[in-house]
């Protein structure tokens, strides 16, 4: 495998094709099986991997965005709902089949948190991946349903795992991963608006809270025995966003008592309503599952699904209404179709969408599509005159400063910063972000990554809550991204919060 790695390093201008059509002629001389590039990896020096970290990445588009994802479950339990859709796999959190693949890392981990992200790491670090910087997503049920010893062993052990060594507290371990060599820069919880607990979060480290809204319509959600109120969703909104969450939004359209009408009026209320307006959302398309209640009415006729162009339609026009601060995450759940009762089976719904938007040059505005790294993919384009824009909005009560720096001409988005100025005597930053291929922390951009735009979004928003007489700022960052706040910014940890006076 060693002659390998020296032929590939000796090309000039090496490609992923070339790298094929070598990686196919040694293995044809040396009469083996085509290797992997993770197995190749393995055989390559410091020095190497930088050199061909390109051409043995597998999947690049998962740090497109600049980070690494990194997505955990607790053992099955917690979950206190219901919900007529929801399905409980063999030894699987609730609303997950056991067959989804960070499922099956988990279950293969025995739900031990420390190996679940060991494993991960190391296998994103044999495709080429960078790993320093990390988000990580606790998935499963409703995390905070967990006995609160759980939860903090749970986080404490995901910190171990990216820290390499084993902590007695969760505190320490957070300590630790402040300077660590993979540091988890950002932490994503899944719950319910009637399981909103902001000392825990914040202690846990959360930073970023997902939140099944489904419906915006009181009588679809007790159809499905939800067992909260669109209300209820509203009041838990406006809690997080004042303590500087950023807040994701499931959308199930194709629900009992739904039709597209309905559905397609819920994508306006969703964004239009001033107690709602995500950050960002996924759109699942009701998938009725074995085992399920949904299944059941599917069966004897008191629920009928909805086929791939009724949502085709909904992602459709979600696209064309999503103003420029909201992020389309995700469309379509990640189950393998043979799992699937009845409902959309295709796995690129968005994809269909996108190409079909694209050809009727339909502007769209939400952060996924325009990232330029999104945009490379697609058009080979990078930004180069770069401006600072800022779009007001309101929202639960408060104001929001959506700041971005863009490519105007070319419709890039290279990183924006979310500021609150709610009820809370200081402004809040709720999300700092540079999109770009992954740099490594410490070394300098050769992409959009550590060229600085972090710093003028970061001043911009501090100028705007000091016009606005706040004079002082909060930062719900990361635990891997305090260093960032401390050494660079001037800022101070207080409360769970990076902390300045203006």
């Amino acid at each position: 495998m060693q002659t390998l790695v020296n032929v590939l390093l000796k090309e000039d201008k090496l490609t992923k094709n070339k790298t094929e059509l070598l990686k196919r002629t040694w293995a044809r001389e040396n009469k083996a099986k085509m290797p992997l590039n993770s197995e190749i990896w393995t055989y390559c020096s410091d020095d190497a991997k930088n050199k061909l970290r390109y051409v043995l990445n597998t999947k690049p588009t998962r740090n497109l965005a600049g980070i690494s994802i990194i997505a955990i479950m607790p053992k099955p339990d917690g979950c206190p709902a219901r919900c007529t859709f929801c399905p409980e796999g063999k030894n699987a959190p609730k609303s997950y089949t056991g067959f989804e693949p960070s499922t099956m890392r988990s279950i293969r981990n025995n739900f031990d948190s420390y190996k679940t992200v060991s494993e991960r790491l190391k296998s994103l670090e044999n495709t080429g991946h960078i790993t320093d910087k990390n988000e990580l997503i606790i998935q499963g049920g409703t995390f905070p349903a967990y006995p609160w010893d759980y939860q903090k062993d749970f986080v404490k052990r995901a910190f171990d795992g990216f820290n390499g060594k084993f902590s007695e507290t969760l505190e320490e371990a957070k300590k630790i991963n402040e300077t660590a060599e993979h540091r988890c820069i950002g932490l994503t919880v899944e719950t319910r608006p009637d399981w909103i607990f902001i000392d825990k979060f914040l202690e846990l480290g959360c930073t970023r809270i997902e939140m099944g809204l489904q419906s915006p319509y009181d009588d679809v959600l007790d159809a499905v025995n939800r067992g909260h109120s669109v209300q209820q969703f509203k009041d838990a909104v406006k809690i997080l966003k004042e303590s500087g969450f950023k807040i994701l939004y499931h959308i199930m359209p194709g629900l009992p008592k739904s039709d597209l009408d309905r559905d397609l009026k819920a994508i306006d209320i969703i964004f239009e309503d001033e107690e709602l307006k995500p950050d960002m959302f996924k759109i699942y398309p009701t998938l009725v599952m074995p085992d399920t209640e949904l299944y059941d009415q599917w069966k004897s006729g008191e629920y009928e699904p909805k086929d791939e162009s009724y949502y085709q339609k909904v992602i459709e026009y979600a696209y064309k209404k999503s103003p420029k601060w909201t992020r389309l995450m995700r469309v379509q759940r990640d189950i393998p179709a043979q799992y699937i009762g009845a409902g959309p089976k295709k796995g690129n719904l968005r994809e269909i969408v996108e190409n079909k938007l694209i050809e009727e040059n339909v502007p769209i505005k939400e952060i996924r599509f325009r990232e330029t790294g999104q945009v490379y993919k697609r058009k080979k384009l990078i930004p180069k005159n770069i401006t600072l824009l800022v779009e007001k909005y309101r929202a639960s009560d408060g104001d929001e400063y959506f700041i971005s720096a863009e490519d105007v001409e070319q419709d890039i988005l290279l990183g924006f910063c979310r500021l609150r100025l709610g009820e809370r005597k200081e402004g809040m930053i709720r999300e700092l972000h540079v999109y770009g291929s992954v740099t490594e922390i410490g070394e300098k951009g050769t992409d959009t990554q550590h060229k600085g735009w972090g710093g003028k979004l970061l001043k911009k928003a501090e100028e705007i809550a000091k016009e606005n007489g706040r004079d002082e700022m909060l930062v719900i960052s990361g635990v891997g991204v305090r260093e960032y706040y401390k050494n660079v910014h001037d800022y101070s940890l207080k409360d769970h919060y990076m902390w300045k006076r203006l």
